[in-house]
């Protein structure tokens, strides 16, 4: 590579600069670092090292910058770092993010594909890999046409670090959000994609127990669960799993030690909080709001308090079951000659109008999260019959967002619909379509 001293121009005050602009290809495993020199001795480093990533690279250099206008330019190539803790390529890793919104669980499937994983659906994108430093990995995912991210892990130990990611919508950056990560064990090389969040599914009337000395718990935020032994009638230990998306950070020898008071409230809620003393005054604290829905098992909502403050916020399922079924709900396979399903539970309805149609995924009998070319929205809902094949259905985001639907099944998976739209408590949009219903997988 070589090129002749390039001055610049000068018009009225007004100056142009030429550049040079570099076009390789580059190889997983090598480093590249852009040279220059004036009389062919005495090469020097021009920018950073580039890690190979087995795509092209395209570099633009301005030679304003005395250190990058040479006489003379190479490309050199050498072999990647050995030391460090990212890896070259991310396919078939499955990693959770701890961050305090619904998209933890980040399955990466292919050399191009992935998606985030909800309890009741997943989130699919495309994206780029690169390693930049010896541990730090950068990916770029795309969504849809107006939704992309940008996240950079910074590798502190083999499969765990630190994250920050930059959401853009409509090329506008929406928001910036920092977190910690780890991988799952259960999700070395799963490029298939099986793995899904577990839910309850009721059978049996709901049963809190009296107490809980002498009981465990799997508390369930994703595939692997948090192990609670209640020792006592107010104490007992905690061995965490690779799914709470707020786990204690630190894991004793035999599992973290913890205090604990519990309430039943009614025939099927109670509330229990847990508090850990690792972080001595001000340690780990976890209010969970439990409600029953199959004998001793059910649903939670949690709070975590790291050093007196707020830390994150999730939800999950809980059982004295180390497994539970990986269905949502309690409808079957809807036919097109079945009778609409009377509650939406474990079903999933795709709105097809807009040019991505939104997916709602119906949870359980009150909440649910809502797909479509922003990000996963979560929601609260109500679903009535007003006829033998029409229901009416509320869908809350927000106190004064919110979404309604007047719904007609020609059968058991699907029919006709119209959706009202309002934000700020006004009507902003009407349209209408058809809609299909599956269960969620």
């Amino acid at each position: 590579m070589t090129g002749e001293q390039l001055t610049a121009q000068v018009t009225n005050g007004f100056q142009i600069y030429h550049a040079i602009e570099v076009v390789y290809q580059t190889e997983r495993g090598k480093t590249y670092v852009l040279q220059g020199a004036v009389g062919l001795t005495n090469w020097t480093d021009i920018g950073d090292p580039v890690l190979g990533n087995g795509q092209l690279e395209d570099r633009i250099f301005s030679t304003k910058d005395s250190t990058i206008n040479f006489a003379a330019y190479r490309l050199q190539i050498g072999p990647g770092p050995t030391n460090g803790y990212a890896p070259w390529e991310i396919d078939g890793v499955n990693l959770q993010m701890e961050d305090n919104t619904a998209s933890n669980v980040v399955q990466y499937l292919s050399v191009t594909n992935g998606q985030d994983v909800y309890v009741g659906g997943n989130d699919g994108f495309s994206y780029s890999y690169s390693r930049i430093t010896a541990s730090d990995g950068r990916i770029d995912r795309t969504y849809s046409p107006g939704r992309h991210d940008s996240l950079t892990y910074s590798y502190t130990a083999p499969g765990s670090g630190t994250w920050t990611r930059d959401e853009y919508e409509h090329g506008v950056l929406k928001s910036h959000n920092v977190g910690s990560f780890h991988y799952l064990g259960y999700s070395t090389n799963n490029p298939t994609g099986t793995n899904t969040l577990p839910s309850i599914t009721p059978t049996e009337p709901p049963a809190p127990p009296a107490k809980l000395s002498g009981l465990t718990y799997y508390v369930f935020t994703g595939p692997v669960p948090d192990k609670y032994q209640f020792t006592s009638d107010a104490s007992g230990v905690a061995t965490p799993g690779t799914s709470s998306s707020g786990r204690h950070s630190d894991s004793s020898p035999g599992g973290n030690a913890f205090s604990y008071t519990y309430t039943v409230l009614s025939s099927n809620t109670a509330s229990l909080n847990v508090n850990f003393g690792y972080y001595g005054i001000g340690g780990d604290r976890q209010e969970y709001d439990l409600t029953f829905t199959d004998g001793p098992s059910g649903q939670f909502n949690r709070r975590i308090y790291r050093l007196g403050s707020l830390f994150t916020t999730d939800q999950g399922v809980f059982s004295p079951n180390s497994t539970l079924p990986t269905t949502s709900g309690t409808n079957s396979t809807p036919g097109l000659t079945n009778e609409p399903p009377s509650n939406p539970a474990g079903l999933t309805y795709t709105m097809n109008v807009g040019e991505v149609p939104p997916r709602l995924v119906f949870q359980s009998a009150q909440n649910g999260i809502e797909f479509d070319d922003s990000a996963p929205t979560d929601f609260d809902y109500t679903y009535t019959t007003t006829g033998t094949n029409t229901f009416s259905l509320h869908v809350q985001f927000k106190s004064d967002r919110f979404d309604d639907y007047d719904l007609t099944f020609t059968g058991g998976a699907g029919g006709t619909m119209v959706r009202r739209q309002y934000r700020s408590n006004t009507l902003v949009r009407t349209d209408s379509g058809t809609f299909d219903v599956t269960i969620t997988n």
